[in-house]
């Protein structure tokens, strides 16, 4: 008696999981839906996490490169500097400057600097507004006699051209100066501004404009003319280990986007049963023999297939595109998988409460 119960449970059991699969069969579009609509919604998850910058920098021992104090500053063709104000202890301070530039021992300047002369701030501001990119640098001197007197001085870099660092901010974010490779890697010593601020006061030329300026005075306060400037060199400090707090929120909406995209085939498993249930298919079956346990059954297998196969190319994707980079692929593949389990069940729970598939 068990023996025949338990085949015509198992032949009920073959004969709802064939028609279910007839009934996605026939759906093609739906069906079609269910697969890619999760798909899909991954996917986009998958990109926005792909744009979003790395926030995990590793230890940083030994930064890129090095670069010569006036190596980029040589290779300017036309070095031209506003200066103010216009006086004769001026004009002599900087032809001394531009004797030491070309003179240098180690690194001789190969063009001459050109100073181009203002009397006052004022006169040096109507000629940058009437054609800003005329003055690319400008020096302007405290004092009217830098030879003799105290050489301070205040150098202005264009922003047209180059944008130096704000003065009010001591430090650049702890991301910033951490490319040890990139493609002007070859053409550039070290990074750019672009990505290591600090580095603006070399690529503008500032460094190497106070070093001539410094070391000029040094000679004149000597008398010592025959003074070097030392070969500098310049090379980033190393940098500890640093995460970003970018990905916070992109964190936050991760499992919310997730449960979301992986919940969307319910809609159309309740629009199945409670379809059913709606035309009386159920009743009917239910009327010539079939166990109730029978028809839920053949639907979880059904969808616990199309859930396991769901969970699968999401765990690929997930993980090849590094959405998750720390996390154990079980681990993620267990949670997903029995997640969806429980949406199916969820759905067969919910149904009782509807009458109508559209409702539903």
């Amino acid at each position: 008696m068990g023996e025949k119960v338990s085949s015509t449970y198992l032949s009920q059991l073959k004969a709802m999981i064939i028609r279910n699969l007839l009934l996605k069969k026939r759906e093609k579009r739906k069906t079609i839906a269910e697969v890619f609509l999760p798909l899909y919604s991954l996917g986009i998850l998958i990109v926005i996490k792909i744009m979003i910058p790395n926030p995990n920098f590793p230890v940083m021992s030994t930064p890129r490169g090095e670069a010569d104090l006036f190596e980029h500053f040589q290779q300017f063709k036309n070095h031209t500097i506003a200066i103010v104000p216009n006086t004769t202890e001026t004009q002599h301070f900087l032809d001394n400057v531009n004797h030491l530039w070309l003179t240098m021992h180690l690194d001789p300047g190969l063009h001459p600097i050109n100073f181009m002369m203002f009397d006052t701030h004022d006169d040096l501001l109507t000629a940058y507004w009437k054609e800003p990119a005329s003055i690319p640098v400008a020096v302007i001197f405290e004092t009217d006699d830098p030879v003799k007197g105290i050489l301070k001085y205040e150098i202005r870099t264009n922003p047209s051209f180059v944008v130096t660092p704000s003065t009010t901010e001591l430090y650049s974010s702890p991301a910033s100066c951490r490319e040890s490779e990139g493609h002007w890697s070859g053409v550039f010593p070290i990074e750019t501004g672009e990505s290591c601020p600090v580095n603006q006061y070399y690529y503008s030329g500032f460094v190497a404009i106070q070093a001539l300026f410094d070391f000029t005075k040094i000679r004149l306060d000597s008398g010592q003319m025959d003074i070097e400037v030392p070969h500098i060199m310049l090379e980033l400090f190393p940098k500890e280990a640093y995460t970003g707090d970018w990905m916070v929120a992109f964190r936050v909406v991760i499992p919310l986007y997730m449960v979301m995209a992986l919940s969307q085939f319910i809609t159309y498993l309740l629009i199945l049963i409670v379809g059913e249930k709606e035309n009386k298919i159920k009743e009917g079956m239910k009327i010539m023999g079939l166990r109730d346990s029978v028809f839920w059954l053949s639907w979880f297998i059904i969808y616990g297939v199309f859930v396991l196969f769901l969970t699968i190319i999401s765990s690929i994707l997930l993980f090849t595109l590094r959405v998750f980079q720390h996390t154990n692929f079980l681990l993620i593949f267990l949670l997903i998988l029995l997640y969806s389990l429980s949406i199916i069940m969820f759905g067969f729970m919910l149904t009782p409460f509807f009458d109508k598939a559209r409702v539903s």
